[in-house]
């Protein structure tokens, strides 16, 4: 009898149906998007006005409306520039964020 018990229970763990998964959707390739955010206010690049900080913001409705539309964040990376602006009479080379780049994917099912 001791040796019958494993045995119910592989039977009995072997005979229960697991329930069916919806197939999932395969895609061999991708669809890509990319989107460009300036800052706001956009500063001059030379002059008084070179040196005043800017964010580089894009707005929520945007981008919920590309979720909605099946798109992916993949991927951001600034651009950058160079602004000339004057400190203390000098012109001074600084560098600072041009625009953001948002690269987007999603799958490219036909």
């Amino acid at each position: 009898m001791k040796n019958l018990l494993p045995i119910l229970l592989l039977v009995s763990c072997g005979t229960e149906k697991l329930p069916e998964q919806a197939p999932v959707a395969r895609c061999a390739s991708w669809e890509y998007k990319v989107q460009y955010s300036q800052p706001s206010p956009k500063a001059e690049r030379k002059g008084d006005s070179a040196a005043l900080a800017t964010a580089i913001t894009p707005s929520n409705q945007e981008l919920n409306a590309l979720g909605v539309d099946g798109w992916e964040l993949a991927g951001t990376y600034l651009e950058h520039e160079t602004a000339y602006p004057v400190i203390d009479r000098a012109v001074v080379p600084n560098v600072r964020p041009q625009r953001l780049v948002l690269l987007f994917k999603k799958p490219a099912c036909k």
